[in-house]
């Protein structure tokens, strides 16, 4: 799960606004969530590369083989199992719910061991003939570099839905609350 949170000076300046126009901050945070869950999705079904995370590394041979046209990420590019709430009035979170999360944390992990006998039966009734004698994926570091960036862009970003959502309520009601 990512985590969002103002402080400082961001944190000083959109409250004020929300003191001055709770309705339309309050939307405006929430479209700002909304923005960053839908990049989150998109750096998950490009496998990185964009919003300040590296690209990902290709699937492991053995991966590849045993599932055919899997895109990288797979479940965890799903937009539908990527959730996002308001913990508190100054934080979002954006992430996997329950075990998910476990599943995220695993993909992003570096393994490299030694196949098992187990493994190498498996993949051998699966019908895999060279197999190799060490499983090796690297790690993908997602979360931690897309959290890191969104928390530099995070105030601008909520700053910049305020601003679209004053304007709008101004051209249609004349008043914004």
């Amino acid at each position: 799960m990512i985590s969002v949170e103002l402080t400082g000076q961001s944190r000083a300046t959109l409250r004020s606004l929300e003191k001055r126009f709770p309705k339309t901050m309050r939307a405006a945070f929430g479209a700002a969530a909304k923005r960053a869950r839908k990049r989150l999705v998109k750096v998950m079904r490009q496998a990185g590369g964009v919003d300040g995370v590296r690209g990902m590394p290709p699937h492991h041979e053995i991966s590849t083989y045993l599932r055919p046209g899997q895109k990288m990420g797979g479940v965890l590019a799903d937009d539908r199992r990527i959730v996002m709430f308001k913990r508190s009035p100054d934080e979002q979170v954006i992430g996997w719910p329950d075990a998910l999360a476990k599943w995220a944390e695993k993909f992003q992990e570096a393994n490299t061991h030694a196949m098992t006998q187990g493994e190498r039966g498996y993949l051998h009734w699966r019908g895999v003939r060279d197999i190799p004698a060490m499983y090796s994926r690297p790690d993908r570091d997602v979360i931690n570099s897309f959290a890191e960036n969104l928390a530099r862009e995070w105030p601008d970003m909520v700053r910049a839905m305020f601003e679209r959502y004053y304007s709008s309520r101004i051209r249609k009601y004349g008043v914004v609350k």
